[in-house]
């Protein structure tokens, strides 16, 4: 069993397919969880879920404070939640409000709710440390075009691995789970045959990933397992960033 198991931790998009995954395994191993979400009304089993708008600074910060005076303080956080529109999907009809929308929730929410987090990770006598979830698609691009969600996942990966650098002499240590393409979630799902041959192709283990494989490595880097790990982009991905255009 993986020690750090008596985390207090925040994970946003909690109702997620990711989300739901992480706030499972936390749980299981005995951490308390307030999830933050959009959708609570999804949640299956979440302990405490706040209802938020990550693309609203006022209402991140304040369900952060409210997360936190749950918990008793704060020892991890997990940024799962993210957007993607379908008309920003790709340069040509990708429209202003949808990359703004993209913006506010993947990059602005997630660094406001990584800010207001640093102060009480700084006060947490556990394996203070922050997980965001990351996509593949942030450094090799994607094969079907979402440029809005391409970009935030960029931006939001390197300002994390900057932020890392400056939370280590606090002892946080911040890293990114960057996952290929998944059974559920964001990732398109249940297109055609030829469609998901060809994505196949791309993976050397030749399937989609679950929540669960993701989970897993985010639930090791918040423990003390992962204690000298920081500023790192792991990622899950069937082996896809290494062979991806083979």
């Amino acid at each position: 069993q993986l020690r750090g198991a008596n985390l207090r931790v925040v994970v946003t998009g909690s109702a997620g397919y990711v989300g739901q995954e992480c706030v499972r395994l936390i749980t299981l191993h005995g951490g308390s969880v307030v999830g933050i979400d959009r959708y609570p009304d999804r949640v299956d089993g979440t302990p405490s879920t706040l209802v938020a708008d990550l693309g609203d600074p006022n209402e991140v910060s304040d369900s952060l404070d409210r997360a936190v005076s749950r918990l008793g303080g704060l020892d991890a956080v997990v940024c799962a939640a993210a957007v993607m529109h379908q008309n920003a999907t790709t340069d040509a009809s990708v429209g202003v409000g949808g990359w703004l929308h993209t913006m506010q929730v993947n990059v602005d929410g997630v660094i406001t709710l990584l800010q207001g987090s640093h102060p009480h990770l700084a006060r947490s006598r556990g394996p203070r440390s922050a997980v965001v979830v990351g996509s593949l698609v942030a450094a090799l691009g994607s094969a079907s075009s979402e440029l809005a969600y391409t970009a935030s996942k960029g931006a939001l990966t390197s300002a994390c691995r900057e932020m890392a650098i400056v939370w280590a002499k606090d002892g946080i240590r911040l890293n990114v789970v960057a996952p290929g393409p998944l059974a559920g979630g964001l990732f398109p799902v249940g297109e055609e045959d030829s469609v998901e041959t060809q994505r196949l192709k791309r993976i050397p283990l030749r399937r989609r990933g679950s929540a669960t494989e993701v989970a897993n490595v985010v639930h090791f880097l918040l423990s003390d397992h992962a204690s000298y790990i920081t500023g790192a982009v792991i990622p899950v991905d069937g082996g896809a960033s290494a062979a991806f255009l083979a």
